[in-house]
């Protein structure tokens, strides 16, 4: 189970990511300046959605219903404290606060509409990666198959080789015995 405090130090690095993304920024002279500094903001920003989602399906449907409806108690079911849930939507919110502060200073400096379409460039390439790795899977899942199919093979003609050959000494040893039989 992922608890809180995890999210919450990873949406800490994010920030932490930004804020030196922010500070590359006034020195860069081009986005190429500041590329590292964007890539750990959007591998953050993807560990802490991992984080989440996997945080989130620990929960039943009936948790999260009951925790909509009833709202957050001061301990949660799994013992979590209302502290720590807090800490966790105030990281969440200043990270969305600092995302939004860097995106109007990148505007800012290199022009109107730089950081929608860092965003949009980051999630293409993050979908390329993804279609990416499902057909290298698929992939290695025909060669596991394929080569299964050629074990089989194999064995299915190595079987048949065991079977000629019992046969064809079979013949042999009735002829040989033919042969010594007295007439």
């Amino acid at each position: 189970m992922v608890d809180p405090v995890t999210i919450t130090a990873g949406l800490v690095a994010a920030k932490g990511a930004i804020s030196a993304c922010k500070a590359a920024l006034e020195t860069a002279e081009d986005l190429n300046g500041i590329g590292k500094h964007l890539d750990a903001i959007f591998k953050a920003d993807s560990d802490v959605q991992k984080q989440q989602k996997q945080a989130d399906a620990k929960l039943s449907h009936n948790q999260k219903a009951v925790a909509q409806r009833i709202g957050e108690s001061s301990v949660d079911e799994e013992g979590a404290e209302l502290a720590t849930i807090a800490q966790q939507r105030v990281a969440e919110l200043e990270h969305k606060e600092a995302l939004k502060s860097l995106g109007k200073a990148l505007d800012a400096r290199f022009g109107r509409g730089t950081w929608e379409q860092i965003v949009q460039d980051q999630k293409q390439a993050a979908a390329k990666l993804r279609k990416k790795r499902r057909e290298e899977r698929e992939q290695a899942e025909q060669k596991k198959l394929e080569e299964k199919e050629w074990w089989h093979k194999v064995l299915r003609e190595a079987g048949k080789l065991v079977v000629l050959c019992t046969c064809l000494g079979g013949i042999a040893y009735f002829l040989i015995w033919a042969m010594e039989q007295p007439k």
